[in-house]
């Protein structure tokens, strides 16, 4: 890669696209010759459930928690399941999107600065690669 600078940025979004994100459908301004080089770490149907996601993540410490306030005559209406929970509340979400991109379309893009793009591809698997097996509790 030149000697440049990159950023890496993230997108948080509350509802993932999974149609989108699974190339289930070509968006106006992909570019149909480079489709063979989507990645898809999980593809959202077949991996596991999001409710899986939360009782692996979540559920050991709920129930810890959720002990705690039935001592405390607190928490008696609240569900078993961390999952639950989190569905009945009107202002969580169960899930989120976060899109990670390094640099953008003008200084890192295939037609812009090629070597950079595939540099920047090979970060972002990286990336991805230690977010969903190295750190715990990241999915």
């Amino acid at each position: 890669m030149p000697d440049l600078y990159r950023t890496i940025s993230g997108a948080l979004f509350r509802a993932p696209n999974l149609e989108h994100n699974n190339r289930d459908h070509i968006p106006w301004n992909a570019v149909q010759e480079r489709a063979d080089r989507n990645v898809i770490l999980v593809d959202g149907t077949k991996e596991f459930t999001l409710e899986q996601v939360y009782d692996k993540l979540f559920q050991k410490s709920y129930e810890e928690w959720l002990a705690k306030e039935r001592k405390k005559s607190r928490a008696k209406d609240d569900p078993p399941t961390y999952y639950e929970k989190i569905q009945k509340d009107k202002k969580k979400h169960l899930s989120y999107e976060i899109i990670w991109q390094i640099g953008d379309m003008d200084d890192t893009g295939y037609d812009t600065d090629n070597l950079s793009a595939i540099w920047a591809e090979d970060v972002l698997l990286r990336f991805a690669e230690h977010l969903m097996f190295e750190v715990p509790n990241v999915t």
